[in-house]
């Protein structure tokens, strides 16, 4: 996943996988869905790939920005973190998407908390909520902006056409590369979503 600001690259995620063609809905969703689990809390971790960032000096950004790709808005769980701290460049610090560094000083991996998503798709009574939808990647200079910029030209994904980025990922000029999903990253770096449930009884 190669991100950039400024006139740089955003990343788009799909999960859970494969779609049932009959409901519209991953197979893997829907099992999860059948499951009634209380989701106590979820992650997304996203890990470097610092052999592609060994630049002398490169700058990582500090931050990169979690939100719903297919309605160009911000994430449950954004919205309900109220943490705010003295730089204000790090509130939301429970959402977070904060670098976590070595201990040289080096980018790991950034890790996102995504709760109230993945429990509203398995949980909620209503069913646009419960509607697996594209999440957006990017870097981001401001964490407190959560407004988009408009595209002079759009690009499509699919069938899909895309209009709208972050603006703070415009504010930033910074850019960093992350593991994805394919079969030639090491198991241990690759994208991870962990969902930490109690099953009913």
């Amino acid at each position: 996943l190669y991100l950039k600001g400024g006139q740089g690259s955003v990343a788009y995620i799909d999960l859970f996988g494969e779609v049932n063609p009959e409901t519209n809905v991953p197979y893997e969703l829907e099992d999860l869905q059948s499951r009634g689990w209380l989701v106590n809390e979820a992650n997304l971790t996203f890990y470097i790939d610092k052999d592609k960032m060994t630049g002398a000096g490169m700058a990582e950004p500090q931050r990169i920005y979690l939100f719903d790709a297919t309605n160009n808005k911000v994430l449950a769980d954004y919205n309900l973190d109220g943490s705010v701290v003295t730089d204000l460049k790090r509130n939301k610090f429970t959402f977070s998407g904060i670098i976590k560094l070595d201990e040289n000083d080096k980018g790991v991996y950034y890790k996102i908390r995504i709760t109230e998503h993945i429990n509203r798709l398995l949980n909620s009574d209503n069913e646009d909520l419960r509607k697996n939808i594209r999440l957006g990647l990017s870097v981001t200079e401001d964490i407190n902006v959560s407004s988009n910029a408009f595209l002079k030209t759009p690009f499509n994904i699919g069938s899909e056409s895309v209009k709208f980025l972050p603006f703070s990922s415009v504010m930033n000029p910074l850019g960093t590369v992350l593991y994805g999903m394919g079969s030639s990253v090491p198991q241990d770096k690759k994208l991870k979503l962990e969902i930490f449930f109690t099953k009913p009884n």
